[in-house]
């Protein structure tokens, strides 16, 4: 059976303020294509504002769902748009994350942007702080973060795991997260460039970068695969019998004995 094609996303009909705002969009971008690279994260403060309200509620497991979608949707599938959508979610965590890292006064010239791309996996907190200055004192490579940043995932979920007969008070946002949580994987174009890689054909390869989003993008969903087995077993030993209770037990059938004790004689 043949593979299915990916369709690619196409561009929803525009209007008005919603035209004038992905010109402006596509403008902003090549003002600064010579140093596109060092522009990322003021790239992703752009989108942030413009399409997402500067509204961090609007995440969910670190993927951005913008209030003007129908807009987003059509910048991203644009044909002068220069950036696929994993690296355009990119920039917009690390200039959610950059918030942060001003907040708490961080000096961070020591790093590029996939060593923040790889810091938006953490929480913000007092072990990500220690972090970014190992970074500096280790100059440690993407390579070597990577490896870091998952075995301190691995080692904080480790720790939760004493924890895991304790349910959430609401699941509302649990319920959201999880509805969202595999879009990054089945968006069409992740989809096709699965298959492209899946075929290997040299008339149509996959950047090594390009490699390396998509594996970020499993890994996050991984992540989360981990907390939905957190969540059941914390489920599963929320139901178990309470303490000191007392429950009708079905009555117990005598067991059969094919041996017989012996017996006095009748008379």
């Amino acid at each position: 059976m043949p593979d299915e094609i990916a369709i690619p996303p196409v561009a929803p009909e525009l209007e008005g303020p919603d035209v004038d705002l992905i010109e402006e969009t596509i403008q902003f971008v090549n003002a600064r294509a010579e140093t596109i690279g060092q522009a990322k994260i003021e790239i992703g403060e752009f989108l942030f504002e413009k399409y997402g309200n500067s509204d961090e509620s609007h995440f969910r497991n670190g993927i951005f769902y913008p209030y003007k979608e129908k807009s987003y949707l059509a910048l991203i599938a644009d044909d002068d748009w220069p950036f696929k959508e994993t690296t355009v979610r990119n920039m917009i965590n690390c200039a959610v994350q950059a918030k942060w890292f001003r907040t708490e006064r961080l000096r961070i010239s020591h790093l590029g942007f996939t060593h923040q791309v790889l810091l938006t996996r953490l929480p913000n907190d007092d072990q990500k702080k220690q972090l970014i200055r190992r970074i500096k004192s280790e100059e440690m490579a993407v390579r070597t973060l990577e490896k870091e940043i998952s075995r301190i995932k691995l080692s904080s979920g480790s720790q939760r795991s004493g924890s895991r007969n304790e349910l959430p008070d609401t699941f509302d946002d649990i319920i959201d997260d999880y509805q969202n949580w595999m879009q990054p994987f089945l968006a069409s174009d992740f989809i096709s460039d699965l298959m492209k890689a899946k075929n290997n054909d040299p008339a149509e390869p996959v950047t090594l970068g390009r490699r390396k989003d998509m594996r970020d993008i499993i890994n996050g969903i991984i992540a989360n695969f981990e907390k939905a087995i957190e969540l059941l077993l914390a489920a599963k030993t929320t139901l178990k019998k309470p303490k000191g209770s007392r429950q009708l037990q079905a009555p117990q059938t005598p067991i059969e004995n094919d041996s017989v004790e012996p017996q006095d004689d009748e008379e």
